[in-house]
């Protein structure tokens, strides 16, 4: 992160008459900050903001940085938090600490990034969602709901965290297009397994939830648990070769209750698949 911080540190030098935004005489008091509404000095880029039209609020203009970032709406960026490149903070969405939001990443609604979590690629954090610690977000990766991610995690490709899950570790790195959700608590890579092998063209992820119990869920974020699976309605939804079903229940209950390399058990299961077909 220090990397980027003297970049955008050096970045504040330009001079501010090229500045898209400005700061207004309009301020509010939040969490003992003083905010000022900002007001686009030209049009940035269409269907992001008009010359003249009112944004959101920053605490100062170090907040936002290049010529085509924005704050809109309600949203507030403030700290050390910065807005920069194509990224945008809009509705209620709240950025702030060391936070980065960057590329075309966009972080919406009542969502909250802070600490020094970087959103970066066409992320995009929503709903009342939370970001922070040291966390990535990156890709097309999404996340949404109440979920949280915190630590050292990393979100990537085209990922979903959603429901209440809680991504929360020093090694959890989530990518492709695995989907989490529910009340999933994952503190290591140990805590969830990805198979790409049973659905076609389609990607099935089985992660620990705060009970302890195993679900699954699949990239159109249906979930269910293990048991649900006997359901051959529910094979049809997930896209799931019910002929596989027994092999690979057995599979996950047995490594998932194991210290075992994430890797070897997927290319166990490509070699179980291939002597079922």
């Amino acid at each position: 992160n220090l990397l980027i911080f003297k970049i955008i540190r050096k970045m504040e030098t330009t001079n501010k008459t090229n500045r898209h935004f400005e700061l207004t005489s309009e301020t509010m008091n939040h969490n003992g900050v003083t905010l000022y509404r900002i007001k686009a000095l030209k049009d940035i880029k269409p269907f992001v903001a008009r010359k003249g039209e009112l944004g959101g609020w920053v605490e100062s203009e170090k907040n936002i940085l290049g010529d085509f970032a924005w704050v809109g709406d309600e949203a507030k960026v403030y700290g050390d938090a910065v807005v920069t490149e194509n990224a945008e903070v809009l509705n209620y969405a709240e950025v702030f600490d060391n936070a980065v939001i960057q590329g075309k990443a966009v972080v919406m609604d009542k969502s909250r990034v802070y600490g020094n979590a970087i959103i970066e690629g066409s992320a995009v954090i929503k709903d009342n969602a939370k970001v922070n610690a040291e966390s990535r977000v990156s890709g097309l990766a999404e996340v949404a709901d109440d979920a949280l991610v915190s630590g050292f995690s990393v979100i990537s490709g085209t990922a979903k965290i959603m429901g209440n899950a809680i991504i929360n570790g020093d090694q959890v790195c989530i990518s492709a297009s695995e989907s989490i959700g529910e009340n999933a608590y994952i503190e290591s890579d140990k805590d969830y397994i990805s198979l790409t092998n049973y659905c076609p063209n389609s990607t099935l992820t089985f992660f620990k939830t705060r009970e302890g119990s195993i679900k699954v869920g699949h990239w159109n974020t249906q979930y269910c648990t293990l048991d649900e699976l006997d359901s051959p309605e529910m094979c049809v939804m997930l896209g799931l070769n019910y002929a596989t079903l027994n092999p690979l229940k057995e599979l996950i209950r047995m490594r998932m209750n194991q210290v075992t390399d994430r890797f070897q058990i997927i290319f166990e299961s490509m070699e179980r698949m291939n002597k079922i077909n």
